[in-house]
């Protein structure tokens, strides 16, 4: 769990670098493709337990990210999270601020829809308040620096980095 909130908020960070290169220069609407290497780094999941995906649309005035999680074995559960944000931009600079924040598919693993038949709370219950984990926290403003070349685009921030590539 600790490790799919780290991601989120590292894909909000990633909503926020897209966003900012959709204004002048060279275009970056379109939809983008984060590394699988980076979102590995950035999960810290190993291959064989499962598979993330994360895709970024950008428009002239918003970003949205769609994240795909994926377990395999006794944690299997498959979960969608889409964010979106607005933002601003300068030549080297985005500004982001994430405005909806939610878990759109939340498929939970066995052993948390018997924990919730002991608890008498419906799977749907479960499903509600494990997704209200990534639904609309605060909305922490990022600043980031970009660059894009040809059809990569790295967002930095903190000394992180993520590399998009163009769909």
């Amino acid at each position: 769990m600790k490790s799919v909130k780290s991601f989120v908020l590292s894909l909000m960070a990633v909503m926020a670098m897209c966003a900012m290169t959709s204004c002048g220069g060279d275009s970056i609407e379109g939809k983008w493709k984060v590394d699988d290497a980076i979102l590995e780094k950035l999960m810290g999941n190993d291959k064989e337990q499962g598979k993330t995906s994360a895709v970024v649309d950008i428009t002239a005035d918003k970003a949205v990210i769609t994240l795909d999680m994926s377990l395999e074995g006794e944690m299997a559960f498959d979960m969608t999270i889409e964010a979106t944000c607005s933002y601003t931009k300068t030549d080297t600079e985005i500004t982001v601020t994430p405005t909806d924040v939610k878990a759109t598919k939340v498929n939970l693993p066995e052993f948390m829809k018997k924990m919730a038949e002991k608890t008498e709370m419906t799977e749907d219950q479960m499903k509600a308040e494990f997704a209200k984990e990534f639904t609309n926290k605060p909305k922490e403003t990022q600043k980031l620096t970009y660059t894009l070349e040809g059809d990569k685009l790295t967002l930095t921030a903190d000394g992180e980095s993520i590399v998009l590539n163009r769909q």
